[in-house]
């Protein structure tokens, strides 16, 4: 046993990073009945909105032929390569307007809200939907994660909850934290019927 020196400070232990301490803890099943409010997500729309829709005008612009310049200005995409620039800004801009409907869609919708008791589910069918679907627990058939086979624009996991109304899909973006998500699926695995 070795002995501290009298000049030597004190050892503290070290302290759990923000990371660590968030993963190490211990999600449990809420008490019921629980409701979760889903999130909008207005910065992603108006980031896309604010790229997808000036940007390919701005290409485009820049790229058109001018035969009164000569070799001045020659054109930066010559020949058939300028119309695939113009299809591939036109499909850019289509991206960018669907941008602007959700942006602007979410400022006239406020998002459901998921919320589960003893005798049943209250699940919106899509983020701003009007009215949400009610299932009772003996309808429900799955909840599951997925994790990798996810489109581009969805960041995962998605949170899946399969009834006979329906397929719910709830991906991380419109929680609040993931702690929120996880104990939805926490929730609805209790709720469950037991599997023959």
């Amino acid at each position: 046993m070795s002995k501290r020196r009298s000049d030597e400070p004190p050892v503290k232990p070290a302290a759990p990073t923000p990371a660590e301490s968030e993963a190490d803890v211990e999600i449990t099943a809420p008490a019921l009945p629980y409701s979760v409010p889903l999130l909008h997500q207005r910065w992603r729309h108006g980031v896309q909105a604010a790229l997808l829709v000036p940007l390919p005008i701005y290409l485009v612009f820049i790229n058109l032929p001018d035969p009164g310049a000569g070799p001045s200005r020659p054109a930066a995409v010559p020949g058939y390569g300028f119309w695939v620039l113009v299809l591939t800004c036109a499909l850019g801009l289509l991206f960018g307007a669907r941008a602007v409907f959700r942006m602007v869609r979410s400022f006239l919708r406020a998002p459901g809200t998921i919320v589960i008791r003893d005798s049943e589910l209250l699940l919106p069918p899509h983020l701003d939907a009007a009215a949400p679907v009610s299932v009772r627990p003996a309808e429900l058939r799955h909840s599951y994660y997925l994790r990798r086979a996810l489109p581009t624009t969805a960041s995962g996991p998605v949170l899946v909850i399969e009834s006979t109304h329906g397929v719910f899909q709830y991906p991380r973006d419109w929680f609040a934290d993931e702690a929120d998500q996880r104990r939805v699926a926490l929730a609805v695995k209790r709720l469950l019927p037991e599997q023959p």
